[in-house]
């Protein structure tokens, strides 16, 4: 099977910068580690405030080649790419635009149970110390 070219966008929202700029360099050294893929060229854009809201925002975006199918989709659960666009599929049995569109589905239902995990557990963390206090002021 020839390897499957794609572009990606990964991006990154959080603080304070500094935090954010460590987080995507954590991310790219990860991915330039994982077998079967290989970066063909990477773009990374600085880290921006988020007007109004004490959030930084950075993304980078990233062509590569994928070994196989398989490792595609693990990258989709792995790194939590905001877009994939797939760029050939000469030896996948689907059209580029089915293809893309599958992994953007994907990625779109996965971002959702993430933001629904990571507020439930903020919404734990806060009743955590709601609990606290009130103990606190027996």
């Amino acid at each position: 099977m020839k390897e499957i070219s794609v572009r990606s966008i990964i991006e990154i929202l959080g603080s304070p910068e500094e935090h954010v700029n460590k987080t995507m360099d954590l991310i790219l050294k990860k991915l330039e580690q994982t077998q079967g893929i290989k970066i063909i060229k990477k773009e990374l854009f600085k880290a921006k405030k988020i007007k109004d809201k004490p959030f930084w925002s950075t993304f980078v975006e990233i062509e590569m080649a994928v070994k196989n199918l398989d490792i595609l989709i693990g990258y989709c659960f792995d790194f939590l790419p905001s877009s994939v666009e797939i760029l050939n599929t000469d030896d996948i049995d689907m059209k580029n635009d089915d293809a893309t569109d599958f992994i953007n589905e994907l990625l779109g239902r996965l971002h959702q149970y993430d933001m629904t995990l990571k507020n439930i557990f903020a919404e734990n963390m806060i009743l955590k110390e709601e609990i606290e206090k009130l103990r606190d002021k027996k």
